[in-house]
């Protein structure tokens, strides 16, 4: 009897001892994210997936992960990290969802995964790191223009403008087939009726449409954009940029301030593909808090090299007088630049010049 006590208890220390290296033996982990990006307030899942390939049982283990600043398990308060605890017999599989939703704008990493697995008797713990990280980006969500564009901040009466961003419609150039989101408005039934197919009409433009966007995130290095002030100008120059390329307006792009995880964004040549409205939300998710180079100097050599075939869109907090008077000598000069502002009630400057009206192209 005492020999099989002290086999027993033998067993039991030896187990002990050996935890740290017998329990992390054929352990199979994989972490997953659904989505590669979001639109903020939406949600998105993560995937635990943990394989115990041993005949040791795991009687408690848990997943331990740091939440991003901007990341929250949904439906719980904010806290730092994410905790999922369970059990595992041998050859077993196990996975487990958690559901989280983003509350901020951004580029976010989810870093590695720390596993702590403990014994049976609550005696000793192993850790086992999952060093995969996964990135997700959480696009601004986009407005339509009519709710960033007061119509108050358009002067009233006989004013010339340059349709840039919106096509003629009373310029139909011709027919082509319709494709998902088309206004039904702009239908051809007759062009229907004869190709058998839905189709709608095309529009022409009075000028020549080419969009080139720069948002202003602070002066230099020593004077930011507050971050409210941040996000309202990266919603705008968002919205404008993808409500532009769905009119198949080419675009380009660009802020002083650096990307995370890419270099600074300068981009010059407006350019339109399939891909282009989600390249400029990807841009905006990942503009950073850090400028990359003084404001000025990159709206004078802009201005400089603006083509006469493409407007200017400036989209700021606030400029000086130095850029100010750039930018009147540009438009002095028959160059298209147009001011956006930022004011309490929305972005907008009585030069700005858009065509819009409302419900005449329908919201994303």
């Amino acid at each position: 009897m005492l020999i099989r006590g002290g086999l027993i208890l033998g067993l039991i220390l030896l187990l002990v001892v050996k935890w740290k290296d017998w329990s992390v033996l054929g352990l199979k982990t994989k972490r997953t994210c659904r989505d590669r990006s979001i639109f903020l307030g939406d949600q998105t899942a993560l995937s635990f997936v943990i394989e115990n390939r041993k005949v040791l049982p795991l009687p408690w283990i848990q997943w331990e992960m740091a939440l991003p600043d901007g990341i929250r398990e949904t439906g719980m308060p904010e806290r730092e990290r994410l905790l999922v605890t369970s059990s595992l017999l041998p050859y077993q599989r196990l996975k487990r969802r958690v559901s989280v939703e983003a509350t901020k704008r951004g580029y976010y990493v989810f870093k590695e995964t720390k596993i702590v697995i403990g014994d049976l008797f609550g005696v000793v713990k192993a850790e086992y790191f999952d060093e995969k990280f996964d990135t997700l980006s959480v696009y601004p969500r986009v407005e339509a223009l009519t709710s960033i564009l007061p119509v108050a901040a358009f002067p009233q009466g006989d004013v010339s403008v340059r349709r840039w961003i919106l096509p003629d419609l009373y310029q139909p150039v011709g027919a082509r087939a319709y494709h998902p989101g088309d206004p039904m408005r702009t239908m051809d039934w007759k062009a229907t009726a004869r190709h058998g197919v839905l189709m709608v009409r095309e529009f022409g433009y009075t000028a020549e449409p080419r969009l080139s966007i720069l948002i202003n995130m602070g002066e230099n290095f020593r004077y930011l954009v507050r971050p409210d002030k941040r996000e309202r100008l990266i919603v705008f120059a968002a919205s404008l940029g993808v409500h532009a390329i769905e009119e198949k307006i080419p675009v380009a792009y660009e802020t002083n301030a650096f990307l995370r995880a890419e270099d600074p964004c300068a981009e010059r040549i407006p350019v339109w593909h399939a891909e282009r409205g989600r390249q400029i939300l990807e841009k905006s998710a990942r503009i950073a808090d850090q400028v990359s180079a003084d404001f000025q100097g990159v709206l004078w050599e802009r201005l400089v090299q603006l083509p006469v075939d493409t407007t200017l869109v400036v989209v700021a907090a606030s400029l000086t007088e130095d850029a100010r008077e750039m930018i009147n000598q540009a438009r002095f000069e028959g160059k298209a630049v147009q001011l956006a502002l930022l004011e309490s009630n929305g972005v907008h400057d009585h030069n700005i010049q858009i065509p819009w009206r409302e419900g005449l192209v329908d919201g994303i």
